[in-house]
């Protein structure tokens, strides 16, 4: 097993680090570099013409692959380029190359803008609207949705609610209707596309129905899941307001509780509309705390690289003394039905999930909101989104 010293680059693979060949030694670059490995294969000339036009510096040759610098803010730039690449890291310690700690050398100033950009008290406001604490105008009156349940008429109230939502912060909007238990009921998604990678797609998602004993007139679903509902409006908000390489897809899936139907029929979706979905964050019970301040990042062994990046990015974002925990025990959530049809998936839930109380009852109710847990739960989402979507400031 080969050995690597602190302080030096390596690429990030699949669920560690790692060089492309045994032959090439680990690539030594200061650190105020942001360092990427390309694969330029027979395409060197046209490679190097785009490098040249955004300012990227080759800084190693490794045959085939080149390692190429590039100041921070023309990260975006280089992620736009055609050609496959990946990111160079930092490792902090030595260790063998599977079993090494790996780091970014600092956060870029932007990371830290949209990741301190997460607001609380916006995001319980918005519960309380989707809970049916408060109501909202619709066709001329004021509707309170004190259930989301699939089968209602106020999920699809609801299901409006967050059309609008999408579109009143500029994202195009889509409709995915189908039907559970023979009643239509609707995914709706917010698209930002992508600047540099369009045809790329991230999904952050979570399912806005909800249930309860009484699940046709009373199913707030405020934990479950009007919590990570609001997350997704939320992050869709912040990265609303700036360019990304890849396209984003804020995804709200109905009939979850009935048996992930939402998700299940977006991914049925996926080869029909030409898509290209790269990830998949999902977000279910992000907001109550009682024994456990804390998140649980849940994906499979096949998914490792995805765990480890939002691993990172919880522990160093969210702030709060937020505590951490991983699991490749995938079950029970939207996650899944990426997961089974290969494509790389997590889902962020909050630890004290099995504790809540209220869980399937009318008592989901906004009050059990913690807004601190919230609050560091979307700045750990926030930070993991900027690492796949790659945002620049608006030209």
């Amino acid at each position: 097993m080969r050995e690597v010293e602190p302080g030096v680059r390596l690429v990030v693979g699949n669920g560690s680090a790692w060089m492309p060949s045994d032959e090439f030694d680990p690539i030594p670059l200061a650190p105020e570099d942001e360092a990427f490995l390309f694969f330029i294969g027979d395409n060197a000339e046209s490679l190097h013409a785009q490098f040249d036009a955004v300012g990227a510096k080759v800084a190693a040759s490794l045959g085939k692959f080149e390692v190429v610098t590039i100041k921070e803010t023309e990260i975006a730039a280089v992620e736009a380029l055609e050609g496959r690449r990946e990111r160079l890291v930092f490792v902090d310690r030595a260790g063998p190359l599977n079993d090494v700690t790996i780091r970014k050398p600092k956060a870029e100033a932007l990371k830290q803008t949209m990741v301190d950009s997460v607001n609380p008290s916006a995001h319980l406001e918005q519960v309380k609207v989707l809970s049916g604490a408060v109501g909202f105008p619709l066709d001329g009156v004021v509707v309170y949705t004190h259930t989301r349940y699939s089968y209602s008429t106020q999920n699809m109230q609801a299901a409006r609610y967050i059309q609008q939502t999408f579109a009143d912060l500029g994202l195009e909007t889509m409709i995915q209707p189908f039907t559970v238990g023979g009643r239509e009921t609707r995914n709706i998604i917010g698209i930002k596309r992508g600047t540099g990678s369009p045809n790329d797609i991230v999904v952050v998602g979570a399912h806005y129905d909800s249930t309860s004993q009484s699940p046709q007139s009373n199913a707030p679903g405020a934990v479950d899941d009007a919590s990570g509902t609001a997350a997704v409006l939320q992050m869709a908000k912040i990265f609303s307001q700036y360019n990304t390489a890849k396209t984003i897809h804020f995804v709200l899936f109905s009939g979850e509780e009935q048996g992930l139907y939402g998700s299940k029929y977006y991914v049925s979706r996926i080869i029909p509309e030409d898509w290209y979905v790269s990830e998949a964050l999902i977000m279910d019970m992000i907001s109550y705390s009682n024994k456990h301040f804390g998140v649980v990042v849940e994906s499979t062994k096949s998914y490792m690289s995805l765990i480890e990046l939002a691993d990172f990015n919880f522990r160093n974002f969210s702030g709060n003394g937020l505590t951490v925990a991983t699991s490749t025990y995938s079950f029970g959530s939207d996650h899944v039905s990426f997961q089974e049809a290969g494509i790389p998936a997590f889902l962020a839930i909050e630890r004290d999930e099995t504790e809540y109380p209220y869980y399937h009852r009318t008592g989901d109710t906004w009050e059990n909101i913690s807004t601190q847990q919230s609050e560091s739960i979307m700045r750990g989402m926030v930070a993991t989104l900027y690492d796949l979507a790659s945002p620049s400031l608006p030209k």
